[in-house]
C-alpha cells in the first residue's frame, strides 16, 4: 500500500468517525466522557428503569415509555424533557398523555419558567388521581433535575434535602453543572435560602 493511500483511507476513517459522532447527542457524549462508553453500555438497562420518586412521580430513562411498562405503573401522564427522546406509545393510548419540554444541559439559559409549567402539570395529574413519569435519555440529569425542582416546589424543601430524598431512591442521579446552578438559583428564588455548598460538597 502506497503511503498517499495510507493517508487516504486514514483520511476516509476519520471523516466517517467524525460523523458517527455527529448523530450523538451533547449530552450522550457527556454521558459517554464521564463513565466511558464501554461502562455506559453496560449500565443502559440501569439506566431505564423506572424510580418511584412519589406515589404519583416516577423518574426513568427513555426505555421505560414503552406501553407496557406504563400500563404496569399504572403512569397516565408521560413528561419527557429530552430533544432527542420520541415517545413509545402512540398518543392517548390507553388514556396516556405525553408532555414535551425540552430541558437543556448545556445552553445557560433560564429554564424556571418551563420548570413551573411541569410542576403545574404534576399537580394536576395528582389531583386527577393519576400517575406522572418524568424522563430524559438516562433519567439521570435533566429530568432528575425537575423532580428535585418539584420537591422544593410542593414541599418547600431545600436542595439539600429534596437532592438526598432523589438520590436515595435512584442513586447514579447527577444533575450536570447547568443545571445543578438552575437547582441552586431555584432554591434561592423559591425559598430565599442558599444551601449550595452543602449540597454539591457531599
Amino acid at each position: 500500500m502506497t503511503t498517499t493511500k495510507r493517508k487516504m483511507d486514514g483520511n476516509f476513517k476519520y471523516v466517517l468517525e467524525l460523523r458517527q459522532k455527529e448523530k450523538k447527542t451533547i449530552n450522550q457524549q457527556i454521558e459517554e466522557a464521564e463513565v466511558g462508553e464501554k461502562e455506559l453500555k453496560r449500565q443502559l438497562s440501569k439506566y431505564d428503569q423506572a424510580t418511584e420518586i412519589l406515589d404519583f412521580l416516577y423518574l426513568a430513562g427513555y426505555g421505560s415509555t414503552h406501553l407496557d411498562v406504563l400500563r404496569e405503573l399504572g403512569v397516565t401522564c408521560v413528561i419527557n424533557v429530552a430533544e432527542e427522546c420520541r415517545c413509545k406509545f402512540l398518543p392517548n393510548d390507553d388514556g396516556i398523555v405525553e408532555h414535551r419540554q425540552i430541558i437543556e444541559d448545556i445552553v445557560q439559559t433560564d429554564q424556571h419558567s418551563t420548570f413551573y409549567q411541569l410542576f403545574k402539570v404534576i399537580d394536576k395529574v395528582q389531583s386527577q388521581g393519576g400517575k406522572v413519569l418524568v424522563h430524559c435519555m438516562r433519567g439521570r440529569s435533566r429530568s432528575a433535575t425537575i423532580v428535585i425542582g418539584y420537591l422544593i416546589y410542593k414541599y418547600n424543601w431545600d436542595l439539600k434535602k429534596a437532592y438526598a430524598f432523589v438520590k436515595e431512591k435512584r442513586s447514579f442521579i447527577g444533575p450536570h453543572g447547568h443545571l445543578k446552578i438552575q437547582l441552586i438559583v431555584f432554591e434561592k428564588e423559591h425559598l430565599d435560602v442558599d444551601q449550595s455548598k452543602k449540597v454539591w460538597s457531599s
